[in-house]
């Protein structure tokens, strides 16, 4: 029963990636005020990073056009 041992490990390894994962998203949303929406390319995605805490600040990080700066949804 060797198997046992190393099904544990793999499940814990697996609940870390999520626990990081969920970290990760947590921290790109903070408690700044606003956020920068940054298209991914054609592919339609993109990335939400909430680490501003005027517009101004937002909108010096734009890279292009398809980037948007917007309030933080999560913030109190």
């Amino acid at each position: 029963m060797r198997l046992f041992p190393q099904m544990v490990v793999l499940a814990l390894v697996a609940g870390s990636a999520v626990f990081a994962a969920t970290s990760a998203d947590a921290q790109n949303r903070g408690n700044y005020a606003w956020c920068l929406e940054t298209s991914l390319g054609r592919d339609g995605g993109s990335m939400i990073e909430c680490r501003y805490s005027t517009q101004s600040q937002c909108m010096q990080s734009k890279v292009n056009n398809a980037d948007r700066c917007m309030r933080n949804p999560r913030r109190h």
